[in-house]
């Protein structure tokens, strides 16, 4: 990946990042890349997929209690008026 594309992306994500910073964040990035590419370049057939009886991976969605309003709002940048300011 271009510095140049890395520190754009970093500016959307608002995040500040130095020179030395985007040559590692840049190697990792490529590596990153290649491997999403290889994975693409798989055809079905080379792809496990799951037996057909496999249980479910997922758990069950069963109601929790919520986090309290001020822990929430313990590590925000900013707040106003109990929500977090962006």
């Amino acid at each position: 990946m271009k510095q140049n594309e890395l520190f754009h992306l970093s500016a959307l994500a608002r995040l500040s990042v130095t020179e030395a910073e985007a040559h590692a964040l840049s190697e990792d990035l490529d590596g990153l890349l290649s491997l999403c590419q290889s994975l693409r370049d798989l055809s079905e057939s080379e792809q496990d997929a799951l037996p057909e009886n496999t249980p479910s991976l997922t758990r069950d969605d069963t109601p929790a209690p919520c986090l309290p309003r001020e822990d929430a709002l313990a590590n925000a940048p900013a707040q106003k008026d109990g929500f977090i300011c962006i």
